[in-house]
């Protein structure tokens, strides 16, 4: 005996079911779209973060290397300067004690001589060590900054015209600032004598005679 007949489920016509999955695809797609614009804006705000962190980093950088830099310039300048100073204040006696040996009389004990002409050397090597160097002269051209004309010579040469021609005293300079002044003799160009009949005399020539 078969049971009662069960009834059979209500017939979806396959346009309903088209229907509703082009609905819930067309919610999915425009939730998807949504999601992305949201992603996308959280991006582009995370990069301007990032960007705002880098530039701020790199600035900070910039500034502490350029800190350093002026920190290790100053320290630089004042060393150097310090240097100057020790250098001029050393000078005068080192010169002095330079002289004196220069002068001492025969008979002087060698041994204290000797001795000195060392101290002497160390002084003259710790000097140039801050920096104290001669001051160009022989064969360079007069320069009022660092040489001290005593006379002007004569010369035939055009070309030792303003050129240092001898040396009196040597002059001293330490990072570029005179210290003491080199004493020199400066060639002053003049051109030969006419002759009567208006051409340089030669220069070994007798006034008033033609060279043969």
């Amino acid at each position: 005996m078969s049971g009662p007949e069960q009834p059979e489920p209500p017939a979806i016509e396959p346009d309903e079911v088209d229907e509703v999955s082009r609905e819930d695809l067309a919610a999915a797609v425009v939730a998807g779209h949504a999601k992305v614009t949201e992603l996308e804006g959280k991006l582009t705000d995370a990069t301007a973060r990032l960007r705002t962190v880098s530039k701020a980093y790199t600035d900070l950088q910039a500034d502490q290397d350029a800190y350093r830099l002026r920190t290790n310039a100053l320290m630089e300048q004042k060393a150097e300067r310090k240097g100057v100073e020790a250098v001029e204040a050393f000078f005068d006696p080192v010169q002095n004690l330079e002289r004196s040996l220069a002068a001492a009389p025969a008979g002087t004990d060698e041994g204290l001589l000797t001795g000195l002409k060392m101290v002497h050397q160390q002084f003259r090597d710790a000097m140039t060590r801050l920096g104290l160097e001669r001051i160009p002269t022989t064969g360079t051209d007069f320069d009022p900054s660092m040489h001290e004309a005593l006379a002007l010579t004569p010369v035939a040469d055009p070309r030792l015209d303003g050129k240092v021609l001898m040396v009196h005293s040597e002059g001293w300079r330490v990072k570029g600032k005179v210290i003491q002044p080199a004493q020199v003799i400066v060639g002053k160009h003049e051109p030969p004598p006419k002759t009567d009949d208006g051409e340089d005399r030669p220069a070994d020539a007798p006034n008033g005679e033609p060279e043969a």
